[in-house]
């Protein structure tokens, strides 16, 4: 397998996370990008998308939206409002909930601004077949399901791969002896990139 350059992309495990180290940075630049045109970061114009899309909304529920944690979340709103893009409230049935709720200056901003996402990704991706795109997000939803750990938890071995450095090949890991334990059902999921 090619990765665009003039280096072979192993195709083991190794290799799966070094297309994923491609996707994160292509991210990354798009988010950089916005961030320069329109002072938003990625994050940020996902999540004020979704807030102008509801008629308020609750940070618990808009993290399950985004797939966000609920600090990531709160971290941006924080950040939104301060912007005046958004306001908090009170939940009139339940005065303990916090409800985020769009301002019209983050309605217009949203009309004249760009994808969140890039756009040959989304041209790309929208013209490829069915049974592709579901393959596609199959795959990302079983490779996310594979990464998940339960919030603010690092594994043991992270350490020990963050100080190998690029030209080490990391180690196979032991296979766990009870397969029954399969990964959690498919979810998308997005980066809690900065916001």
């Amino acid at each position: 397998m090619e990765n665009g350059g003039d280096t072979p992309i192993d195709n083991g495990s190794y290799g799966v996370l070094m297309l994923l180290k491609r996707i994160n940075r292509a991210l990354e630049q798009h988010s950089a990008y916005l961030n320069k045109t329109l002072g938003l970061t990625g994050p940020q114009l996902v999540l004020l998308n979704a807030i102008v899309q509801s008629d308020g909304i609750g940070v618990g529920v808009l993290a399950r939206r985004v797939s966000l944690s609920q600090a990531t979340v709160t971290s941006i709103a924080d950040r939104l409002e301060a912007k005046g893009l958004i306001v908090r409230g009170g939940d009139e049935s339940d005065h303990r909930r916090v409800i985020l709720r769009a301002t019209p200056r983050a309605s217009e901003l949203l009309t004249s601004s760009p994808s969140p996402f890039q756009e040959n990704f989304l041209d790309a991706f929208e013209s490829a077949e069915p049974w592709e795109q579901t393959m596609i997000l199959s795959s990302l939803q079983r490779i996310s399901a594979m990464m998940d750990l339960p919030e603010g938890e690092i594994p043991a071995a992270a350490s020990h791969h963050a100080d190998a450095g690029p030209s080490s090949s990391p180690q196979p890991r032991a296979r766990r002896q009870d397969s029954k334990a399969e990964a959690p059902g498919p979810e998308v999921g997005g980066t809690d990139e900065k916001a």
